[in-house]
């Protein structure tokens, strides 16, 4: 967190948030990476689109494929609707399950089993290097596997595990928004994908943020606090 919330707590400081202004845009920016992996826009760019015809290119069909989504909140959410709309078979990990028409596994059962793999996890102190050399190894090298933040202990050194995954073959492809942790040195290469922070960057969005500040705003100055982080 930007703001140290327990010292908030103590002194009675109200804390809020803009909760959900921005999830159905980095969902869709999400959603994006993995048609961009599945259909080998990485490479496209990097060979000038100059097409080739031999199986190393051949592309992969998202449709009735296994997606796992570990951490099904807001973001999660919008993607499971977009990936049910595919015809995909959604599979989420999390502290618990849900009451919806989706598949709720481990998350070693999930990583194992799924052919797009999206960590959408909150970016705190609980989930930091959720996702270590140990679990990313459970991946099927057939699968691909998308941050959707580039927080969650998402440093140079996880950044260059996974580039190496793809490069060696022991994963599909691997694309990451690029944020939070600093430059990371490889932009486009074979199958990685590391595209601009944008996700968030929407008219939409940004419509709706204004909206919910105000709002925030003006109940924070009326006594009637909304939105508050407990």
């Amino acid at each position: 967190y930007y703001i140290d919330i327990e010292y908030c707590r103590q002194h009675n400081i109200p804390v809020c948030n803009l909760p959900g202004t921005n999830s159905r845009s980095v969902a869709e920016y999400a959603f994006w990476q993995m048609l961009s992996l599945a259909k080998h826009l990485p490479r496209q760019i990097e060979e000038k689109f100059v097409t080739q015809h031999d199986e190393s290119h051949y592309q992969t069909e998202i449709s009735y494929k296994k997606i796992g989504i570990v951490g099904l909140g807001k973001v999660g959410g919008h993607l499971a609707k977009m990936a049910s709309g595919f015809g995909m078979d959604v599979w989420y990990a999390g502290r618990s399950k849900k009451e919806n028409k989706y598949t709720f596994a481990p998350i070693e059962d999930l990583l194992t089993n799924c052919d797009f793999v999206f960590n959408c996890l909150e970016n705190c102190p609980d989930t930091q290097n959720y996702f270590d050399k140990e679990k990313l190894s459970l991946m099927k090298p057939t699968a691909f596997f998308i941050s959707v933040m580039g927080g969650v202990g998402w440093g140079i050194e996880d950044n260059e595990l996974l580039v190496n995954m793809v490069a060696d073959g022991r994963l599909a492809g691997y694309s990451v928004e690029n944020e939070h942790k600093g430059e990371f040195n490889i932009k486009i290469s074979n199958n990685v994908f590391i595209p601009s922070a944008y996700a968030w960057y929407t008219n939409e969005a940004h419509e709706r943020s204004e909206k919910m500040f105000t709002e925030t705003m003006l109940g924070l100055v009326s006594g009637k606090v909304i939105n508050e982080i407990k």
